[in-house]
């Protein structure tokens, strides 16, 4: 509910005040279980949200923190607050490359862009009513974050067939060169044994028989050796695709780590700078008298009752 009322915006954290009807849909409560959170925080002595009592709570009922400072003091909302930008920051990355996918100017996510994403996707568990914080589009944009992680799957899917294939063919051609070897020693085996029947009765006869077994058993080795050469040098082209596949999928996927990389970098560079511009137009006036009630209504909330 905390992360609903705030935010932040050029560095900067703010307040974000909120209809009670919206805070249910972000949080995922009802209206009995908000109201009863908020009466617990505008309590007399601490009253770090508005409107004050008695003013009774409804779905209508706009509640907003009751001071600004309440985010520099209290840590945890600091980091509630924090979390809440960066969450929306996923949101509207995912949203904008939704909109230039359906367009064709975007392709899908990919690791490791899409595990952070799956990742973000399962701690948070965006509803639409908070997503409409961030530009819409749920449907859309929840279809591209899995659209894409059904395309990662489908690529590892084929990537390991691939793999498959590729172990299949190697195992494939050594046995197709063992055969060769075999139809080889079986062509020189056959070539000797029609030399060694020469010796007959007729030396004529047995030279022209032995020629006639030499030549029909040597045409069908050597057809059957062709045969093999032709299958052996279709497995190893085969191969050769395959591990060009692969090649090319290992440079795809270091081309987006650099982007990544890169995309990190020049975020957290952005995000000092706007910290530290936030810092320095930060006023000192009464912070002394301010931090010294919040720290005093925090005290007291974290008492037990």
């Amino acid at each position: 509910m905390f992360s609903a009322l705030t935010a932040i915006e050029n560095g900067r954290r703010v307040r974000r005040p909120c209809r009670v009807s919206e805070l249910c849909g972000v949080a995922g409560a009802s209206l009995e279980q908000i109201s009863s959170i908020v009466d617990i925080f505008r309590r007399p002595g601490r009253e770090f949200l508005q409107p004050a009592l008695p003013t009774v709570i409804t779905a209508h009922t706009v509640v907003d923190l009751s001071h600004e400072s309440l985010m520099r003091v209290w840590t945890k909302l600091a980091d509630w607050a924090r979390q809440e930008s960066e969450d929306g920051e996923m949101y509207l990355r995912l949203h904008s490359d939704a909109v230039r996918y359906a367009t064709g100017e975007k392709a899908l996510w990919n690791m490791p862009e899409l595990g952070v994403a799956q990742n973000w996707m399962e701690r948070v568990s965006p509803s639409p009513t908070w997503a409409r914080r961030y530009g819409g589009r749920y449907v859309e944009t929840m279809d591209y974050l899995q659209r894409s992680a059904t395309a990662f799957e489908l690529r590892q899917h084929h990537e390991r067939v691939a793999e498959a294939q590729q172990s299949q063919l190697r195992r494939r051609i050594d046995e197709l060169e063992t055969q060769h070897g075999a139809v080889e020693d079986a062509r020189r085996a056959t070539k000797y044994r029609s030399l060694g029947w020469i010796g007959g009765v007729t030396v004529l006869a047995v030279v022209m028989a032995s020629a006639a077994v030499l030549r029909l058993n040597t045409e069908e080795l050597d057809r059957r050796a062709g045969n093999l050469e032709l299958a052996i040098d279709k497995a190893r082209q085969r191969g050769q695709e395959m591990e060009a596949y692969r090649e090319n999928v290992e440079r795809q996927r270091a081309g987006q780590r650099a982007q990544q990389l890169d995309l990190r970098t020049r975020v957290a560079n952005q995000l000092k700078s706007a910290l530290w511009y936030a810092d320095q137009r930060h006023t000192k006036r009464n912070r002394a008298e301010v931090k010294a009630k919040v720290k005093g209504a925090i005290t007291l909330l974290d008492a037990p009752n």
